[in-house]
């Protein structure tokens, strides 16, 4: 497919349109930007792809219904195979609901390469705080990159069990909250964009208060 140009009339991003092979499947992607690789699995066209394309390299890739019915350990598979057909050594993954699981098990396949995970309302564990996804258990130990599970104040609670267990169960975990948001992600995508963009930045120097989630200076 010929690369084709997207561009945001409010931040005047230009995001270039492609399709590369990850290990014998097309994937169509979305790039721009520059400096420390992030996957982004989510819409080019999202405010926050925007946003971020002026700090990092942000490369989004768009979920559609085959990548959904694959296992979590099956989209890892397919995000490495992804990484490696860009010929990213090192990268940064966002990920939101569901999709925090593969995030995980890609963190525990590849330590080497990936550095830093953020999990938008991720949905990983469920109302009793079991693992949605049992095959995760014995792997979450090797995790060693450090990830941000990010929710919204206005979200009604968390239907996927306690929030407090991301940062309990999962290795180098922060917790955060944005307020006023019900999904921050598209609500508040700029209070979204300044949080992410420091936890991409400071990586293990990112300290959010054990009380409220703020971040401290």
């Amino acid at each position: 497919m010929a690369d084709a140009a997207v561009v945001d009339a409010d931040t005047q991003i230009n995001f270039t349109r492609s399709t590369v092979d990850a290990a014998g499947t097309p994937v169509e992607i979305a790039e721009a930007g520059s400096g420390l690789a992030v996957i982004l699995v989510a819409a080019s066209t999202d405010r926050l792809a925007h946003l971020l394309a002026g700090q990092f390299r942000i490369c989004c890739f768009e979920p559609g219904e085959e990548f959904a019915a694959l296992a979590p350990a099956m989209k890892a598979r397919r995000i490495a195979a992804l990484a490696d057909a860009l010929g990213l050594q090192h990268y940064c993954l966002s990920v939101e609901g569901v999709d925090a699981l593969a995030a995980l098990h890609l963190g525990a396949d590849v330590p080497e390469k990936l550095l830093r995970a953020v999990m938008f309302s991720p949905q990983v564990f469920d109302s009793a705080g079991v693992l949605n996804d049992p095959s995760l258990a014995a792997k979450l130990e090797g995790i060693t990159a450090h990830s941000l599970a990010l929710f919204g104040t206005d979200s009604g609670g968390n239907t996927q069990g306690d929030t407090s267990l991301h940062r309990e169960k999962i290795p180098n975990c922060h917790l955060m909250y944005v307020f006023d948001a019900l999904d921050p992600a598209r609500s508040r995508p700029e209070a979204a964009a300044e949080v992410i963009g420091d936890f991409l930045k400071r990586g293990d120097g990112f300290l959010v208060s054990e009380q409220d989630g703020r971040l401290f200076p």
